[in-house]
């Protein structure tokens, strides 16, 4: 299967589970947990995150465009936004259309990104 520019994105909430087919085969991710540390003083998200199971290995993979998705075997995955980080941009406008917990771009470790 080809993968798009940008990668296959899909929209999860916690315990829900997709099957993407890449070009290495088909991968199961399932989204165990968000994690939206908050600063004490201002209330902000701080580095957010989420622990997924990928291919049945547990794995936690920060929440921003700028990092880099991580390569495990078969799959390149990452997420480039969590809830609580779209629900406070979006008081201004809603820039992700986004109704779940997380949204996790996936890649064949060798597509570009």
């Amino acid at each position: 299967m080809t993968t798009p520019k940008g990668g296959h994105v899909f929209d999860l909430i916690t315990g829900e589970t997709m099957e993407v087919d890449l070009s290495t085969g088909r991968h199961e991710v399932t989204l165990l947990e968000v994690h939206e540390p908050r600063c004490r003083v201002r209330g902000v998200i701080r580095f957010p995150g989420v622990t997924l199971y990928v291919n049945s290995e547990k794995v936690y993979v920060p929440a921003a465009l700028y990092h880099m998705p991580l390569t495990l075997e078969g799959i390149r995955i990452g997420c480039s936004v969590t809830r609580g980080v779209a629900e406070t941009v979006g008081r201004f406008k809603d820039v992700y259309a986004f109704e779940k917990d997380a949204r996790i771009r996936c890649w064949a470790p060798d597509d570009p990104l």
